[in-house]
């Protein structure tokens, strides 16, 4: 399970890399869900990845609800296995990818919860402040 979620990373990092000649240099800064609360700072073009287990099979999902699109721009949100196939309830990696675009400051929030339910019941919510250099 660790591999995949290394060369998923190691994949997603060629991809930026492989523009990095065009952008000119930037850093990968990677948080998981313990980083919630935190203050980061990134400079004009470091991509931001965000870590965060699920449980999809129990309706649960993360969603990006807030952050400034003219500071920080979304690139991509994919989802991970790490659980064998067919094991019920089983976590899964939500990965969401951003790239910072502007100077400024911008609050980043993802909200775990069933979209089907009242956020307050049983949601989550993991919240950075973001200081873009």
């Amino acid at each position: 399970m660790k591999l995949y979620v290394f060369l998923f990373l190691l994949s997603l990092n060629l991809f930026f890399w492989s523009f990095a000649f065009a952008q000119g240099s930037f850093n990968v800064i990677a948080l998981k869900e313990e980083d919630s609360g935190r203050e980061v700072l990134l400079k004009r073009g470091d991509i931001l990845v965000v870590l965060l287990r699920e449980v999809t099979t129990a309706g649960f999902v993360w969603k990006v609800t807030d952050f400034d699109k003219g500071r920080l721009l979304f690139l991509k949100s994919d989802n991970v296995k790490l659980s064998p196939l067919g094991v019920l309830g089983g976590t899964d990696l939500r990965i969401f990818v951003f790239r910072a675009i502007e100077i400024g400051k911008t609050p980043l929030k993802i909200v775990y919860s069933r979209p089907w339910e009242d956020f307050s019941v049983y949601g989550k919510l993991f919240y950075l402040e973001l200081f873009i250099d």
